[in-house]
């Protein structure tokens, strides 16, 4: 602001010193009968002209701003190989970086050979199941008879109706109703059932202690999912007997 503020009072000292120049030679001119206004209009020209060229000259001189240049101290370091010379500091500012020779190569994918991108296939990702069973068979019907604290075995065949593997991890667990003398949970399978196979699951079992009709409900887990049989997979399994006191 200082610098623009002296350009300004030295730009309007020698305007005004012109002028006077200007005037003095007009009055000392010899006198070609010009008109009045005319002679002024030529002043004025001639005013204008070196205030342009003034302005135009000061403009030119004017200090420019400067870029801020990096301490002579930067310099880039490779960190893959950190025993390297680094790159000297830039006069401009700007440190030079070699591109790499082949620009597809990225450090995503730098660790991973040809082969092993290839074996990046469809099948390598997870699939989205569909749980699901059917009830084949069981040795019981609804409303079997038991006399008190009859023990018995009760199985069904269980058909795997869903798109995925049920493993040994599968267990074959109790919902509600009545336990009848059973666990709470059992393993569903020893060996991996494919969709299509089957799942024999046997379990003791025992008549109560009091005549009545009792009903338990069972479901299957595995891989964080609960389901069962029906369209949906979504219907549990069943045991419904009645227990009765024999005659004497």
């Amino acid at each position: 602001m200082l610098v623009l503020r002296n350009l300004t009072l030295i730009r309007t000292i020698v305007i005004f010193f012109l002028l006077i120049m200007l005037v003095s030679i007009a009055c000392n001119l010899p006198n070609y009968n010009l008109p009045d206004a005319d002679a002024s209009k030529v002043l004025t020209q001639v005013a204008i002209n070196v205030a342009t060229n003034l302005t135009m000259t000061a403009a030119a001189v004017a200090p420019q701003p400067t870029s801020i240049q990096p301490p002579p101290t930067w310099t880039l370091i490779d960190n893959e190989n950190p025993n390297e010379t680094p790159f000297p500091p830039s006069a401009t500012g700007i440190i030079p970086v070699e591109l790499p020779t082949n620009p597809a190569v990225t450090d995503a994918t730098r660790s991973l050979g040809p082969e092993a991108i290839l074996s990046l296939t469809p099948s390598s990702f997870p699939v989205t199941c569909m749980y699901r069973a059917n009830l084949e068979y069981t040795n019981t019907s609804d409303g079997d008879l038991y006399t008190l604290k009859k023990e018995f075995t009760k199985v069904w065949r269980i058909k795997n109706t869903g798109s995925c593997d049920w493993t040994i991890s599968y267990e074959f667990f109790f919902v509600r109703g009545d336990l009848l003398g059973a666990n709470i949970a059992y393993p569903l399978t020893k060996v991996v059932v494919h969709p299509n196979g089957y799942a024999d699951v046997k379990i003791k079992m025992k008549a109560p202690n009091k005549p009545g009709i009792y009903t338990g409900y069972w479901m299957i887990r595995g891989d964080g999912h609960v389901f069962g049989i029906g369209p949906k997979g979504t219907d549990p399994l069943w045991i419904k007997i009645e227990a009765y006191k024999k005659k004497p």
